[in-house]
């Protein structure tokens, strides 16, 4: 009925659920109790009973309510009550089935064949719907498409967007985002075809049907009678501006890096969002560090997104087989009893490895130990001066209104970060810290602190001979680097010397790894962005630049929000909202 009243049933049947358990668990584990009189026994039948149904809902009815999009509803006619008889089908990877228009999404589940396109046409509609019938009803479904063609619009046909649904003739307003609109917990272009097709109404009678009544099942901006007054949703020649006008400068690129292809669908978003935010004005090359191969289909997809850019997909390093061929015997022990490898199994790049209290896979331990020391050095960054990183799941919320390479060619500076700290260098290895600093440097610092004043990270000196090292880290998601500086040999030392400590180790991260040089290398060239008028609003890990929180978890989510999202960000919304829409990584 609503959501209020949903949210009522949801709790009253956890409770119910948890009773009902309590019961069985009770009669089983002491079945005198259920044969000692009837109403125990009566109990026992009605908990069954309500454990079956309740199963029905968790699995069923619950999941259609949180997104009605991933069933398919094939019912004949409603009731002057709303009665109707449903039967709801799993839907493939996710997709919206009553949808006219071909979605793509590199990142399905379910299929291992990548960047393939999945089309649903009306006639595959008619097909889909009518998989379990015979062959007579297939034709009559036939006769009632044409039947529906001919009387659409009185002989006319329906109009269509360019992503493939109807609008109701009413393209400046209902877009994307409106037909996106869930009333009465169906999406709106989803009831659209499905009261043209099943009711046989004409695409007019249809949206003006479903913008009336206590019932909307869409907005105002999709009835024809009304729209036509209404403003645009946006231009598509009124793409916001930055402040000022950005210069392309040389030797610049943007990189990440992924453990396969699996996150292709991740990319596709992260690079559209990059693209509109920043990259739309200068177009720097976009390089993708990855451990396994990838195919040139998937190149070629992800290429697709950012077609004036340079794109380049590299191996980050050795195979995992190699990796161990080089590890002593010692190593390869302590590995497998970190890691929990039996006698009979062979490592993994998915084996959960402990350390101090931190449990990861070595997958994503090796990508901390590659970006601390071996990307620097690597052969598809020769070229360039200046790395723009980014995480592949921070995302970009609105266009950059000031260039920070500007800043950063500009001042001639080491590094420039979006949040500082995410968290600091471990206790017990301070020892071991203060070793290398004085190997590398000759010197030593106890802590770095950030100057709210001038915005810069500065190393802090010691006050005694034995006083030992806490490091406040850079966070890592997102930053900018003058690889030169990096490059340098007292650098290149330290970090050596730091990932030779242990193989596939989160202690020693890319976080320090960035943070070390910087308050090493020349004094006043680690800035802050916020601390410099950069805010580029970036989501990553539930903060905005790693500040601010936001509660709407859900990229998708915040993008369909009134007050922010598409509604505020006219370019975001142009390039990407498609994408944002049909992929599984807007679902974040």
């Amino acid at each position: 009925k609503d959501d209020a009243t949903f949210k009522a049933s949801l709790f009253q049947n956890k409770i119910q659920l948890i009773f009902c358990i309590i019961i069985r668990i009770m009669i089983i584990n002491k079945p005198k109790f259920a044969t000692k009189n009837v109403m125990p026994l009566l109990i026992f039948l009605i908990s069954t009973f309500s454990i079956g149904n309740l199963l029905i809902s968790w699995f069923v009815i619950i999941p259609y309510h949180e997104d009605p999009n991933k069933f398919e509803i094939n019912n004949h006619q409603f009731t002057d009550n709303d009665v109707q008889k449903v039967n709801v089908q799993g839907s493939t990877d996710g997709l919206h089935l009553g949808s006219i228009d071909a979605l793509s999404d590199g990142h399905s589940s379910g299929s291992n064949s990548k960047g393939k396109t999945l089309s649903k046409s009306h006639d595959n509609l008619k097909s889909n719907d009518a998989k379990s019938d015979n062959t007579s009803k297939h034709e009559q479904k036939s006769k009632d498409k044409t039947s529906i063609e001919n009387k659409a619009t009185n002989g006319k046909k329906n109009h269509v967007g360019k992503e493939g649904e109807v609008d109701c003739q009413c393209p400046h307003t209902c877009d994307w985002v409106k037909r996106e609109y869930s009333g009465a917990g169906v999406r709106c272009g989803d009831r659209l075809t499905f009261v043209m097709n099943k009711h046989k109404k004409s695409e007019m009678e249809a949206c003006r049907e479903l913008t009336q009544g206590e019932r909307m099942f869409c907005p105002n901006e999709c009835n024809p009678d009304k729209c036509k007054d209404m403003k645009p949703n946006f231009e598509n020649n009124d793409l916001d501006e930055p402040d000022e006008a950005f210069h392309r400068y040389e030797g610049v690129a943007i990189v990440t890096k992924v453990h396969s292809s699996d996150m292709l669908g991740s990319l596709k978003l992260n690079f559209c969002l990059l693209n509109a935010a920043y990259n739309r004005f200068v177009n720097y090359d976009i390089v993708v560090f990855t451990t396994m191969p990838w195919t040139e289909a998937e190149i070629e997809e992800l290429q697709e997104v950012v077609p004036d850019s340079k794109l380049v997909v590299a191996i980050d390093g050795p195979t995992l087989q190699e990796h161990l061929a080089d590890m002593t015997e010692d190593e390869l022990i302590e590995i497998r009893e970190r890691c929990d490898v039996k006698p009979d199994e062979n490592l993994t790049w998915f084996h959960h490895c402990s350390e101090d209290r931190e449990v990861t896979n070595v997958a994503y331990s090796w990508q901390a130990q590659f970006r601390s020391y071996y990307i620097w050095t690597h052969p598809a960054l020769k070229q360039y001066k200046y790395m723009i990183w980014n995480d592949s799941d921070s995302l970009a919320t609105q266009t950059w209104k000031r260039d920070p390479m500007k800043a950063m060619v500009d001042n001639d500076l080491t590094i420039m970060f979006d949040h500082y700290p995410a968290g600091k260098s471990r206790k017990f290895v301070e020892q071991e810290l203060k070793k290398m600093m004085l190997s590398a440097y000759n010197r030593t610092f106890c802590r770095a602190a950030l100057d709210d004043e001038d915005g810069v990270l500065k190393g802090v000196k010691c006050n005694r001979e034995s006083d030992m090292p806490t490091i406040g880290q850079i966070h890592g998601f997102h930053h900018i680097t003058n690889l030169d500086v990096y490059r340098e040999p007292k650098h290149q030392d330290f970090l050596r010397q730091m990932t030779s400590v242990k193989k596939f180790s989160r202690v020693w991260d890319d976080q320090l790894a960035v943070t070390i040089p910087g308050i090493f290398g020349e004094p006043g060239k680690a800035w802050d962005h916020r601390l410099h008028n950069f805010t580029l609003m970036l989501r990553h890990n539930g903060k905005y630049d790693g500040h601010d929180f936001y509660s709407t978890r859900k990229y998708k989510n915040w993008w369909m929000k009134e007050d922010s999202g598409a509604r505020n960000w006219t370019a975001g919304r142009v390039m990407c909202e498609k994408l944002i829409m049909t992929s599984r990584a807007g679902k974040w």
